[in-house]
């Protein structure tokens, strides 16, 4: 059996795993950013196209009142968003999007200027839900593998295979939405959006009261985007850690781990409140992310391991020997099988009793 340093070794090893999920989530965030970034300086550019004279575009110029024929496009754009918004399958995100309606509806008896920036608003929104989409999915898988793998190294490291609870829909949702540092990611991110479309507005509105040219403009706003898009990063850095440390925790209580050790990254970028924790060890009950349970601040890259599961007797009691070779796929595929998660705890039971292991005394 592996000793003790081989199994931290393993734990920083899955968390990094994890990580690597979370850099990829931020790609795609990036990618998004990129393609509202780009929509946004298209829906500049065009309104500046339509209004601008010989002498450039004026404020004057840029605040009157739609016309007849400019209203009736700005119904159809508005009807395009309200579709948009009925086909959203989140309740949190279509409830946010609907409850701005009336103030983007607004919008088209008001002046071009409100007009495009309403516009704008939208594809800001369209930003937002790209990004929990993106986000839900990702962490929801995140948690599901991490689970399996803290499972399976538990069990690879006592030599013994048992039966376990398998991650069901329920699970992953209330691990998903639930807001464990004040707010769930949803509602941080939409925070981040708010602020967002803030900030745009004020460097349009400022820009033609002032006669910014365009190039200008776009500077401001690829900066504006640019902070935003750090602000999206940290939290999916952050959240990617709680999820994947939650999934540990739950495979712990699954396990009858009733301790655990602290583990911190150790590297220049390790923070004192990690540095002073790594190698503590803490009851299960008593876990409190920030307090003595990872993620203890933005951007943690710490995790845990379990604590002296050679003390644990009844875990070599009971189940069957894990052959010594055996990998995480071929565990996974005997004893998960082919959906990681299941729709819901009555499918899960049935689906434990049909992989009861062989031989095992009741």
């Amino acid at each position: 059996m592996a000793g003790k340093e081989y199994w931290l070794k393993r734990a920083l090893r899955r968390e990094t795993e994890s990580y690597l999920r979370g850099a990829g989530l931020s790609l795609k965030l990036f990618k998004e950013y990129e393609r509202a970034a780009k929509e946004i300086r298209k829906q500049i550019n065009d309104f500046y196209a339509r209004y601008a004279s010989e002498n450039g575009l004026s404020y004057e110029e840029a605040v009157k009142e739609l016309n007849r024929k400019e209203r009736q496009e700005w119904k159809g754009t508005i009807g395009d968003y309200v579709n948009r918004i009925n086909n959203e399958t989140d309740p949190e995100v279509k409830a946010k999007l609907t409850a701005e309606l009336d103030a983007l509806s607004y919008s088209s008896q008001q002046s071009r200027l409100m007009a495009m920036e309403a516009q704008i608003q939208m594809t800001l929104n369209e930003l937002y839900a790209r990004g929990v989409a993106e986000m839900k999915a990702e962490f929801g898988e995140a948690f599901t593998e991490a689970y399996y793998k803290k499972v399976f190294d538990i069990q690879q490291r006592v030599g013994f295979v048992r039966e376990f609870a398998k991650v069901n829909t329920r699970m992953v949702e209330d691990v998903v939405s639930y807001p464990w540092s004040g707010s769930n990611f949803s509602e941080r991110l939409w925070k981040n959006n708010q602020a967002l479309i803030f900030n745009v507005r004020e460097i349009i509105t400022q820009g033609f009261i002032r006669g910014t040219g365009i190039s200008e403009m776009s500077k401001q706003l690829s900066e504006k985007m640019g902070q935003s898009f750090k602000n999206a990063e940290r939290l999916v850095r952050t959240e990617t850690n709680y999820f994947h440390n939650e999934a540990e925790k739950r495979a712990y209580k699954a396990a009858g781990v009733k301790e655990y050790e602290f583990v911190a990254t150790l590297d220049s970028r390790t923070s004192t409140i990690c540095q002073e924790l790594d190698g503590k060890h803490f009851k299960l009950e008593d876990a409190k992310v920030g307090e003595n349970f990872p993620p203890m601040h933005p951007h943690c890259r710490s995790t845990t391991i379990e604590y002296d599961p050679e003390d644990a007797l009844d875990w070599y009691n009971s189940g069957e020997p894990m052959p010594r070779n055996m990998t995480y796929e071929e565990w996974k595929e005997q004893y998960v099988g082919k959906d990681d998660v299941v729709d819901d705890p009555g499918e899960r039971k049935s689906s434990q009793k049909a992989k009861s292991l062989p031989g095992r005394k009741s």
